[in-house]
C-alpha cells in the first residue's frame, strides 16, 4: 500500500498502546520509538507529526487516544526524500551511482513504491525533475513525497530525538540527518546527532549504541 498507510499503521500502534496501557503495564506518558533505515524514517515521522490530522488515519481505531511519542532514536533514517539521491551523488566518498539510482530513483525502487509511483516511466527521479514545474501532472505524487518527508513537519512541540549516522552510508548520506538536526535547533528542540565517520550502516559501533540507549533512558526518566 502507498503512503501514508505506513505512518497510519505506526500511529494506530501508539494509540493501541495508550488505550491498553493499564492492561499491558505501560506508562502512556512515556512512549519511545526507534528504528533503523526505513523503520527510522517512520520513527522520525512519529516524533515530528504528533497529532497531525492528515497523517492520523483510522488504522486500529482508538481515535480518542493521542499518537504522540515522548522520545525518538533514529538510525540513518531518511528525512528529505526528494533529494535523497542527490545527497548521495554529492557525497565526499565513492558510491555506485547506478546502485544509488536503482535503490532510490528507479520506478521499482523502495522509495518510488512507498508513494505508489512505481510503473515504468515513473519513479522518484521523475518527480525530482518535475518538482519546480508549476504545470507538472504529478502534483498529487509530489504532495505525497512532501508528506513523507519528516523535515516538513518540525514544530516547537516535537519529541526530542537522537540521530545515529554512518559517515559513509551508501543509502542515506549524513546531510539528511544534518538538515533535521538544524531544524530542531531552530525550533528550540532537543536533538543529538552522533556520526561514526568510518561506518556505513547497520553497525554504527558501541559508542553510538550506548549513547542512544542513555538518551532514551534519560528522556523516559529511567536513569
Amino acid at each position: 500500500m502507498a503512503y501514508p498507510a505506513q505512518i497510519e499503521d505506526c500511529k494506530g500502534a501508539v494509540r493501541f498502546l495508550r488505550a491498553h496501557a493499564e492492561e499491558y503495564g505501560i506508562d502512556p506518558e512515556r512512549i519511545a520509538c526507534s528504528g533503523t533505515s526505513a523503520g527510522a524514517h517512520l520513527a522520525i515521522l512519529l516524533a515530528v507529526t504528533g497529532d497531525v490530522e492528515e497523517l492520523e488515519g483510522e488504522t486500529g481505531g482508538n481515535l480518542e487516544q493521542s499518537s504522540r511519542v515522548q522520545v525518538c532514536a533514529d538510525y540513518y533514517g531518511m528525512t528529505d526524500i526528494i533529494i535523497l539521491s542527490t545527497d548521495l551523488y554529492d557525497a565526499p566518498y565513492h558510491i555506485n551511482a547506478m546502485d544509488a539510482y536503482n535503490q532510490i530513483d528507479a520506478y521499482n525502487s523502495a522509495r518510488s513504491q512507498l508513494i505508489g509511483f512505481k510503473e515504468k516511466g515513473e519513479g522518484m527521479g521523475v518527480l525530482r525533475a518535475e518538482q519546480y514545474n508549476p504545470d507538472t501532472p504529478y502534483k498529487e505524487e509530489l504532495k505525497l513525497v512532501e508528506m513523507a518527508s519528516p523535515i516538513n513537519y518540525v514544530t516547537t512541540d516535537d519529541a526530542p530525538i537522537f540521530m545515529g549516522q554512518g559517515g559513509k552510508d551508501p543509502r542515506v548520506f549524513v546531510a539528511q540527518a544534518e538538515r533535521l538536526h538544524k531544524l530542531y535547533i531552530q525550533a528550540g528542540l532537543e536533538a543529538y546527532l552522533m556520526v561514526n565517520s568510518m561506518a556505513g550502516r547497520d553497525n554504527l559501533g558501541t559508542y553510538i549504541n550506548e549513547a542512544a540507549l542513555s538518551f532514551l533512558r534519560d528522556k523516559l526518566g529511567m536513569n
